[in-house]
């Protein structure tokens, strides 16, 4: 009876492992790979752009239950998705509460390469932008390329707690032509 079960256990495997075939001819082909959400749903494809301004929410502290206030360094990661092209980004500013320009991290251009990243750091101890700072970033390309991932990484930690989250980049305005 056993024998029986891995025989058929056996079969089966090797069965749906063979491509069908239709009149003696080559294997069909399968349908392109679709990426899915974990809902089932399609995952929308990637934009393309030449330039685009992006805002980044960040967070240089978040208040407590009590008030207080709890202290975050901030990471902006700027990942360039082309797998083929660079891209230039013109400007990295640092905005407060207010919307008081705080810094400008770009004095010229910055070139980043096919899937390179560029990192800009707020340490934990300025607390300068508020619990309402943001980045705005500007960038182009030569030609359409694939939307870089723009985020935001807070990190604080404190006594024996540890705080982490992102903050994902928010299209502005689209450009159509390299600067």
């Amino acid at each position: 009876m056993l024998r029986v079960f891995l025989f058929s256990l056996f079969i089966g495997l090797f069965l749906s492992g063979c491509q069908q075939t239709t009149g003696g001819g080559p294997a069909q082909q399968r349908p392109p790979l679709e990426l899915q959400n974990v809902d089932g749903t399609a995952v929308a494809q990637r934009a393309r752009s030449r330039g685009q301004v992006v805002y980044i929410p960040c967070y240089s502290h978040i208040k407590l239950a009590n008030g207080q206030d709890y202290r975050l360094a901030v990471n902006l990661s700027i990942r360039n998705t082309s797998q083929n092209e660079s891209l230039q980004i013109s400007s990295v500013e640092y905005y407060d509460t207010d919307g008081v320009l705080k810094k400008n991290y770009t004095e010229q251009a910055l070139t980043l390469k096919p899937l390179a990243t560029a990192e800009f750091f707020i340490g934990e101890s300025d607390m300068t932008g508020g619990s309402g700072a943001n980045f705005i970033v500007t960038w182009n390309a030569e030609k359409a390329i694939s939307e870089p991932i723009m985020e935001a990484v807070m990190v604080g930690t404190g006594g024996s707690q540890g705080v982490s989250f992102t903050s994902s980049g928010r299209l502005l305005k689209e450009s159509s032509s390299p600067r």
